[in-house]
């Protein structure tokens, strides 16, 4: 085998590798994508902890939803319980029936947060057994009042906090603070009730932000204002410190985000594709006659629809979601781009090629 030959072999060895493996890659990429978007679009069914695998298979026959109380501040971030009677193995639950614009719920960290003053109804059905359900009421007000209670064995005698802390308007935010006793020690407390009872929060200025009696921030517009922290034993014992709420919103950074995972993932997967999948058509494939690159072309065009196509199908099948145009033509666009690139430089380094070939001659 002469010098030649051999290069082209290893050519044809390293691009077919590497547009094999950019292939497998996009086509893994998108069954994890589906199966992400699975996991979110069933995220409001949740296996929560309270059954035994060893014992034989039971479905729950009653249901208990603990949320502590019935009135929360709005802004207010609840944890909450859902217990089965013992031996029950299919715990999954769905939440329903409740209204979005006064709760939301988050069952991956099992935990209500109140959005707005009002009243709403929550159902929560057990997925295994058909028409078990139980239904608790839910009330949201702009403020609750407490009762102060002093825990001895943790008392406390100071309080540290960030000087300034940056918040996104319109997005609820868990205040980092620590408590200390009279040794220095952190004091922590293993249920958020007696928090509540030992130390209360101020906002200086609730029109830029609001915070509820769990140290849960809610910023209402941008703007600067003072959090206060006061031990409920001592009024003497306090922390202030600076929060500033910034004009940026949660859906301005998943905008953000979009264009970042589409143009990154999406796009650049497919062009570099794209650019390979030209390289491994130009050196198997030869024609000699003056419409050899648009058939090369051609040839790479529907390698590229066939992959975007089975990237597609790939997302849809286990997120159970509809197809998406827009995915496709990204996918596309990106592949395209990086063909037609590679075809312009192939072309022009080829003809060059044969110029210099034919000024020898």
């Amino acid at each position: 085998m002469d010098k030649v030959k051999r290069n082209q072999l290893i050519k044809k060895i390293i691009y077919s590798t590497i547009l094999g493996l950019a292939s497998i890659v996009i086509l893994f990429e998108s069954i994890k994508s589906g199966q992400e978007s699975s996991n979110e679009s069933n995220a409001i069914v949740d296996v929560i902890s309270g059954g035994d695998n060893s014992i034989t298979p039971s479905n729950p026959t009653s249901i208990n939803f603990d949320l502590g109380n019935e009135s929360y501040q709005v802004g207010s971030i609840v944890p909450f319980n859902v217990t089965f009677e013992e031996g029950t193995t299919d715990s999954r639950v769905i939440f329903d029936e409740y209204d979005p614009s006064l709760i939301s719920i988050d069952i991956k960290n099992k935990t209500m947060t109140a959005l707005k003053e009002g009243t709403t109804i929550l159902k929560i059905s057990s997925f295994a057994t058909e028409h078990l359900c139980m239904y608790t009421k839910i009330n949201i007000v702009s403020s609750i009042i407490t009762n102060s209670l002093n825990i001895p064995n943790n008392e406390i005698n100071s309080i540290s906090i960030d000087e300034t802390s940056i918040y996104k308007y319109g997005s609820v935010y868990k205040l980092d603070y620590k408590l200390f006793d009279k040794n220095n020690e952190e004091i922590k407390y293993d249920n958020i009730y007696d928090l509540t009872n030992n130390i209360s929060f101020e906002s200086s200025d609730k029109d830029i932000f609001t915070i509820d009696n769990y140290g849960y921030i809610l910023g209402t517009k941008k703007g600067n204002a003072t959090i206060k922290i006061t031990s409920n034993s001592d009024s003497n014992i306090y922390k202030e410190a600076n929060i500033k709420i910034s004009s940026l919103t949660e859906p301005q950074y998943d905008n953000l985000s979009y264009i970042v995972r589409k143009s990154i993932g999406h796009f650049g997967a497919f062009l570099f594709t794209g650019i390979f999948a030209y390289l491994v058509i130009d050196i198997f494939l030869i024609f000699n006659n003056k419409f050899k690159y648009l058939y090369k072309s051609l040839i790479g065009i529907g390698y590229g629809i066939v992959l975007a196509l089975i990237s597609e199908l790939f997302q849809k099948i286990p997120s159970g979601r509809t197809s998406s145009f827009t995915d496709v033509f990204i996918d596309l666009s990106g592949f395209l781009i990086g063909l037609l690139l590679t075809l312009l430089i192939t072309s022009i380094y080829n003809k060059n090629k044969e110029t210099k070939l034919l000024k020898k001659d």
